[in-house]
């Protein structure tokens, strides 16, 4: 009766922590992915264009399928319902994540408690929480998270028919779902390469120079893996075009230079530095631990450091980052602790050594259960779009239809909202189109972009060269304050943060 009690408790602690994953933030790019699956199912059509600039562009929509089951939810539940369903997305992830956890804990004897679930959630969450919202990038940490547990599993046991089905599944909506697909591929050759990295060290300490060692049986498994489920990655709506648009998303040099999620962290701002400080942290609690595993070190420098250089590719590393950490540091908190709590230590000292995670532990299920009021209270009355977006714009602009006709420059953050609320109008940019390939007067239209809003030299001859009549952008951006003062424009509306002006 008492364990089932404990357990009773232990269950209502962590359902109480779960809250604080719950986000009202609406990311930019979400109100072009439902634009593009209310046209997928309305009009079967696969719309890669939402502007009137680089029209004839042929954009592959990699995360086509999420699009649609974004915009059905939305459609019929509302916006509410859509952030929940990403809510549990993310706590899917970090479920799997958490059994990744265990199962390390478990090969070092190590019992499970409820500090050591509620610390991994709460460490999962600081990493999470810049990425939190309603976007398919949530989709690949997930399936990140489910394939890191399966293929570490493998590692150390053995390939079963059940982890076959679970790859065949994995990849057959993946790349459908979201473009991150390829990371789960090099995820998988990376565990070949772990393989055959500790087979080469083997054989280079054993090797008498004529003895033949066959390929070990690990990267045999994972290499088999890969062989099956590669050509699972064509099975979408656009074939191998699908790998095309990845890798130019992965490897175009505009997305780090102009996109700030593609950039290396800033370690002037709270969470760049804070990340940084765990990555390192991991490091130096190896060292201390004296526990330097090869395959745990080579995760966690290759997805660590991509994630440290671009910050999109931290939320592919939180499974590595958030397990290793834990693992480390409750490695060395045990050691602390034994070290710390000898026989002769006061009772009262000791008391509060233990007491310290649960009082900790109790503010942040406290600081959930407001994020689950605040979350419930802000979406239910559609006020997040209206604090971070141009909706007095929309509603100007539907007030005044002779501007609709003009060709508007755009914040490009407000793209997507903007091509979601007034769907008959094209519009400048939206986030799709930072690495498209487009005629203009600069090589790209995000150059071209780029060249009005900081003022550079050529500016003004890119609003001549697109015709722009109109212009709606944030009040406090650089170009706004200059047209201020510019008499060819003529200002209509300045209210909530954006303006918009008006040729003469």
């Amino acid at each position: 009766m008492m364990i089932k009690y404990k357990k009773l408790l232990n269950l209502i602690a962590t359902i109480s922590i779960l809250p604080i994953f719950l986000t009202a933030k609406m990311d930019p790019d979400m109100w072009w992915h439902l634009r593009l699956g209310k046209e997928i199912i309305e009009k079967g059509t696969f719309i890669n264009n939402l502007t009137y600039t680089c029209s004839t562009y042929t954009w592959i929509n990699h995360s086509w399928l999420s699009d649609v089951l974004m915009y059905w939810i939305e459609n019929n539940f509302g916006l509410l319902a859509l952030s929940f369903i990403f809510f549990l997305i993310t706590l899917v992830g970090v479920y799997f994540n958490y059994k990744t956890f265990t199962y390390f804990l478990k090969q070092q004897s190590i019992k499970e408690t409820l500090i050591k679930r509620l610390f991994f959630i709460v460490v999962s969450f600081f990493i999470l929480t810049g990425f939190l919202a309603i976007r398919p990038q949530i989709i690949t940490f997930v399936f990140i998270s489910i394939l890191f547990n399966r293929l570490i599993r493998i590692y150390y046991e053995r390939l079963s028919k059940k982890d076959i089905l679970i790859f065949v599944i994995l990849f057959i909506l993946w790349p459908n779902l979201h473009g991150g697909f390829a990371i789960g591929y090099a995820l998988i050759g990376l565990f070949i390469l772990a393989a055959l990295g500790k087979f080469a060290i083997y054989v280079f300490e054993h090797s008498n120079g004529k003895q033949f060692y066959p390929l070990p049986k690990k990267s045999k498994k994972f290499i088999y893996i890969l062989l099956i489920t590669l050509p699972l990655s064509l099975i979408n709506p656009f074939g191998l075009d699908a790998w095309k648009e990845v890798l130019n998303n992965l490897l175009n040099s505009q997305n780090s230079s102009y996109i700030s999620e593609w950039s290396s962290i800033n370690l002037k701002q709270e969470y760049g530095l804070m990340y940084f400080l765990l990555f390192i942290g991991i490091l130096v609690l190896m060292i201390l631990n004296k526990r330097i595993n090869y395959l745990k070190l080579s995760l966690l420098l290759i997805f660590g450091l991509f994630s440290l250089y671009t910050v999109r590719y931290i939320l592919i590393a939180v499974p590595i980052v958030s397990i290793l950490f834990c693992l480390e540091f409750i490695y060395f908190y045990s050691g602390l602790k034994k070290l710390v709590l000898e026989d002769d230590i006061s009772k009262y000292v000791r008391s509060m050594f233990n007491l310290i995670p649960y009082f900790l532990i109790t503010l942040i299920a406290i600081g959930s259960i407001f994020n689950l009021v605040t979350w419930a209270n802000t979406l239910s009355k559609n006020t997040i779009e209206f604090a971070t977006y141009p909706y007095k714009s929309v509603e100007f602009l539907q007030q005044h239809p002779e501007y609709l006709k003009l060709n508007f420059l755009n914040d490009y953050g407000w793209g997507g909202y903007l091509s979601w609320f007034m769907q008959d109008k094209k519009w400048f940019i939206d986030g799709r189109m930072a690495v498209w390939d487009c005629s203009g007067l600069e090589t790209s239209i995000l150059k071209d972009y780029i060249e009005v809003e900081a003022l550079n030299r050529d500016w003004k001859s890119v609003l001549n060269y697109y015709n722009i009549q109109g212009i709606l952008m944030k009040s406090n951006s650089r170009l706004a304050n200059v047209l201020r003062e510019d008499s060819q424009w003529n200002k209509v509306l300045d209210d909530n943060g954006e303006i918009i002006f008006i040729k003469k």
